[in-house]
């Protein structure tokens, strides 16, 4: 049996198909494929978390102006760029199951003149916990992680680059005077989740801090 159809919790018919690929869903060939590929790489992977996340909030560009939303184009553009050039790092794309089918719209037509392939991580909508399969709840999300990080372990992943939206640097302020850093947004949310498996690096293509900011504050 294909490794990853017995890890936890996944157990939902495939429907993944061409060039875009729901990573819970996976055949056996493509699980396969793309494990060979994290070991061609030496275990880095690249995520993308919800690059389009502003413009599906704020649809319209004047109603983005005039809510001051700057900087997230750095985001979008870069998604493409990564797109665009067949490299063979693989790439993962944590989007709200709710916006996939936008989104696979939205990048086919890159993918198909690229040759790239991409593999989608649905999360809940508005939110960085993943949707793993029909049992997939808010209130039991840690079983949800843990099928995620299962899941990179099998396929070999070692190191993450991260990008996208969103990423907030929060400085927290105790009683004893001494000061904390946290990380917060889906971006930062996913990063805490992961850091304790996975060596990160996180990338300069996040909204709206990214690594420069976390340089300065380390």
């Amino acid at each position: 049996m294909n490794n990853f159809n017995s890890a936890p919790g996944v157990s939902r018919e495939s429907k993944s198909e061409g060039l875009i690929k729901d990573l819970f869903v996976l055949s056996g060939s493509d699980f396969t494929e793309l494990k060979d590929c994290v070991e061609r790489n030496k275990g880095i992977v690249r995520i993308m978390v919800h690059p389009y996340f502003v413009e599906q909030k704020i649809p319209d560009p004047g109603d983005r102006i005039k809510s001051a939303v700057q900087g997230f184009e750095v985001v979008e553009k870069g998604f493409k760029n990564i797109l665009q050039v067949k490299s063979s790092t693989p790439v993962f794309l944590f989007e709200g199951y709710n916006q996939i089918p936008n989104t696979r719209e939205k990048i086919s037509p890159i993918l198909k003149e690229s040759g790239r392939k991409i593999y989608f991580i649905p999360t809940f909508p508005d939110d960085s916990i993943p949707f793993v399969d029909r049992k997939s709840n808010k209130r039991g999300q840690k079983r949800n992680w843990n099928v995620l990080i299962e899941t990179m372990k099998l396929l070999g992943v070692k190191k993450i680059m991260i990008g996208g939206m969103t990423f907030i640097i929060r400085t927290n302020r105790f009683s004893d005077g001494l000061e904390g850093k946290s990380l917060d947004g889906c971006m930062g949310d996913i990063i805490e989740k992961l850091k304790g498996d996975f060596e990160i690096e996180v990338s300069n293509l996040a909204y709206p801090q990214s690594r420069k900011d976390l340089n300065i504050i380390k």
